[in-house]
């Protein structure tokens, strides 16, 4: 039976971008924080309470979840299709997935 993943196929690696590690840092740091709070505690800390305004009590690790969360979107939305694309016609020619 004929393999979908020949031997012949190979991938092109992709140089590491700016926005990648980071933003992934962020979101694993933060959900491993607020694990670390439920394994050890039961539950998890909230310890920054906006009073001067009606908004939910949180923590750094929420913090860190949801700007991280906010930072990838960004990136894969808005910078990554630009960064990406300019590298594989440096390195690659064009692309054949886009009829180029």
């Amino acid at each position: 039976m004929p393999s979908i993943w020949s031997e012949t196929t190979q991938i092109a690696p992709r140089p590491p971008l700016p926005g990648d590690l980071e933003t992934d840092t962020a979101v694993i740091g933060g959900g491993v924080g607020n694990l670390i709070d439920r394994v050890r505690l039961g539950y998890v800390v909230d310890m920054l309470d906006c009073t001067f305004i009606e908004f939910p009590v949180f923590n750094v690790a929420d913090c860190f979840v949801v700007c991280g969360t906010i930072a990838a979107l960004v990136y894969y939305i808005w910078i990554y299709p630009n960064t990406d694309a300019k590298n594989w016609e440096k390195d690659h020619g064009t692309d054949p997935a886009q009829g180029k």
